[in-house]
């Protein structure tokens, strides 16, 4: 037996915050998740070029603006309903594409939302 030679490093990309919850009467709301991309162990340097973000035609209810910082990308999505009800956003996903090195890598940040809930009763016993 002899060793082979050594494979390549595999990509992974990961994101912060892959999930969140909006409170639909809570007004503007601002949540964040950042994207990091490795090769092997190593950070990779990512700018907003490296991005694209999928379709937010849920009644363009969100804002998504991205930023970097140290080559890790945040994104900042932010919605402004306030609606006590009806469920105007519901749940859904938003597909982030990441275009690196001739790769393209999607990630999905999916979210839902509630609708407060009526105060229960107090009973005492």
């Amino acid at each position: 037996m002899r060793d082979g030679t050594d494979g390549k490093s595999a990509y992974t990309v990961v994101l912060s915050n892959e999930n969140d919850t909006f409170i639909q009467e809570g007004g503007r709301q601002e949540k964040t998740t950042t994207i990091a991309l490795y090769k092997g162990t190593a950070l990779q340097t990512l700018s907003t070029n490296n991005i694209t973000i999928g379709d937010n035609s849920t009644n363009n209810l969100f804002t998504i603006t991205p930023s970097v910082t140290n080559g890790i990308i945040t994104l900042t999505i932010v919605n402004s309903v306030n609606d006590t009800t009806t469920n105007v956003i519901a749940n859904g996903s938003i597909p982030i594409t990441i275009t690196y090195d001739n790769l393209t890598f999607t990630k999905q940040f999916s979210y839902t939302s509630i609708i407060h809930g009526t105060n229960g009763i107090t009973y005492t016993i």
